[in-house]
């Protein structure tokens, strides 16, 4: 049985995370925004300002989870800064690095989801195989 003051601090804390959720979900978006345009090989000036988006993104969701006491968001979140660091330099950066940042992207989701109960979808990801064509048989 909790005292009144328990239960008024888990409201609390149910309303905290509550709100976290709603910001995180605007910070997953646009993270993962930037890191799509990122693949695509932007201009230079354009994939500094993308990474400098993901660096503020990533900052910004794990300084917030450090708030509401949630470790794990926390550390799941900025966990993916050193591998951003790879996508810095647009020039040795390879696509088995973008697809290393996907995987610890998705983990971030997926803590995320874990400590709020909120699920997104961020649409089609980068990896998804695309429709294949179907195959030209030449000989008939």
């Amino acid at each position: 049985m909790s005292t009144e003051p328990e239960q008024t601090e888990d409201d609390f804390q149910k309303e905290l995370v509550e709100l976290f959720g709603q910001e995180a979900q605007e910070w997953l978006v646009q993270i993962h925004s930037a890191l799509t345009e990122l693949e695509s090989q932007p201009d230079p000036d354009r994939h500094t300002q993308l990474v400098d988006a993901v660096v503020r993104g990533i900052t910004s969701l794990g300084g917030s989870a450090a708030t509401v006491n949630l470790s794990d968001v926390e550390r799941a979140t900025f966990a993916l800064l050193p591998f951003i660091d790879t996508l810095k330099d647009r020039t040795t950066a390879t696509k088995q690095d973008y697809g290393i940042v996907r995987e610890q992207f998705h983990l971030v989701m997926t803590s995320v989801t874990t400590a709020t109960g909120i699920t997104l979808e961020l649409g089609p990801s980068a990896e998804a195989p695309a429709q294949s064509e179907p195959a030209i048989d030449f000989l008939t």
